[in-house]
């Protein structure tokens, strides 16, 4: 059936160490813009950072979420954002601003 190599536990941090040590650029590439990234999303704590967000994405999905607009608007405009934040909106309640920061 399944054939799982069985090593001891010590090795693990050996094998793990390689691990790292062969994808080390790889990982730079992920971790090092990370980083960045996270220092203005720490700096500004709970409001959301860019004009996009506030000034477009937040009215629209309250707008949107309140019947102001149709389906077709919605798709038209920028259908994958649309299609998760407005529904999230309506099952949540929760300020639009916070779930447009996590998508």
């Amino acid at each position: 059936m399944l054939n799982f190599r069985q090593t001891r536990i010590g090795r693990t941090p050996l094998m793990l160490g390689r691990l790292v040590r062969s994808y080390r650029f790889a990982l730079a590439a992920f971790l090092v813009p990370l980083f960045i990234r996270s220092i203005p999303e720490i700096l500004v704590g709970p409001y959301p950072i860019g004009w996009d967000t506030i000034a477009f994405y937040v009215p629209n999905t309250l707008d949107w979420a309140a019947g102001k607009g149709g389906f077709t608007e919605i798709l038209g405009t920028a259908p994958l954002m649309y299609m998760i934040s407005v529904p999230v909106y309506w099952v949540s309640r929760v300020n639009p601003s916070g779930s447009i920061r996590n998508i």
